[in-house]
């Protein structure tokens, strides 16, 4: 049992539609089968993600014999631009004819529902308006979509009896998300417990995107370039990846440093090391979620975490996973 994968087992082509439903396919089903039994559901999930997903959905729920509605506000057939009007008063518009209209039972999709917030997370004017069509028709089963940027007021949220998260992907499904020919980016040995550090945070949308982007040989002796061109496709404009070495450019505490290298940088040194699921997960249950510098102003906290941030950088973590094994 070893978390490098052989690359016989990668996937030769994978489309975006391919990678959700090999990212999230338990979380997927779970959805469609709430909406088949009537339950509205509110998905959080990237805004890049969303349509995928609807997409997966809708494939799921025709096999069901049930349909959708997919309200986003743009003008439908036969509707010129210039007939419409906003896009949010648009999107009531479709929704009231929706309501007032359906005879039968299908599953309505609310793709912006950040549309009806205030920048304070409080209701428009609009919104105000939508929550009672909400209610008037019992033969509709909502879908919603949330920016996981957005709050939404309770008002809202409260017409969702059941809520999922698409947020990152979850490590065990990672390999099945990168082809063969983007591995061999890596080197020799793929180790997709070692991407998972950068791409974390990232859904499977975004994520197939920047990998199949990739540049460079194939089978690289050092496969820094790979990741250092992941590292600048995620990094945002507002991080700074910190540089400062704890010897170098901190001077003193030597129990504050040996604490810090014996409770978490040899520990996680040492797990990057390891190829066993096993013996990772008993070394990721060792380390701390965190530690608190305690002291006054200009004492070197700030300089502390970033020189622990320098020595073992990691990528967008929004969740831990399960160790697991592949496939």
């Amino acid at each position: 049992m070893s978390v490098i994968v052989p690359e016989s087992a990668l996937p030769q082509q994978l489309s975006v539609e391919g990678a959700v439903e090999a990212a999230y396919a338990q979380t997927l089903a779970d959805i469609a089968s709430d909406l088949v039994r009537g339950l509205p559901v509110l998905v959080e999930c990237d805004k890049d993600l969303a349509p995928h997903v609807f997409v997966n959905l809708r494939l799921r729920l025709k096999q069901r014999d049930l349909k959708c509605l997919y309200l986003d506000g743009r003008p439908r057939e036969g509707q010129t631009q210039e007939m419409s009007c906003g896009l949010v008063a648009m999107m009531i518009g479709q929704l009231r004819d929706a309501v007032r209209g359906a005879v039968e039972k299908r599953v309505v999709v609310l793709p912006h529902l950040d549309l009806l917030t205030t920048s304070q997370g409080g209701l428009t004017a609009e919104a105000r308006e939508v929550i009672p069509l909400l209610y008037e028709n019992p033969e509709l089963v909502w879908l919603g979509f949330k920016d996981p940027s957005f709050a939404l007021p309770r008002v809202i949220e409260g017409l969702f009896p059941h809520r999922y998260s698409l947020l990152g992907v979850p490590r065990p499904r990672l390999a099945h998300l990168v082809t063969q020919k983007e591995a061999r980016k890596f080197g020799r040995q793929f180790n997709p417990w070692a991407l998972y550090k950068y791409v974390s945070g990232m859904n499977a949308a975004r994520l197939r995107k920047l990998l199949s982007a990739l540049e460079g040989e194939d089978y690289p002796a050092d496969p820094r370039r790979a990741y250092q061109q992941i590292r600048s496709a995620t990094s945002g404009g507002q991080l700074e990846v910190p540089t400062i070495d704890l010897d170098r450019d901190l001077g003193g505490y030597a129990k504050v440093k040996q604490r810090l290298r014996a409770e978490i940088l040899d520990v996680l040194a040492h797990k990057d090391q390891r190829t066993d699921p096993e013996e990772i997960a008993r070394l990721e249950s060792l380390i701390p979620r965190g530690m608190i510098f305690w002291g006054p102003p200009g004492t070197g906290k700030t300089l502390f975490a970033k020189g622990a941030g320098a020595q073992k950088p990691v990528g967008r973590r929004k969740r831990r996973e399960p160790a697991a094994d592949f496939p």
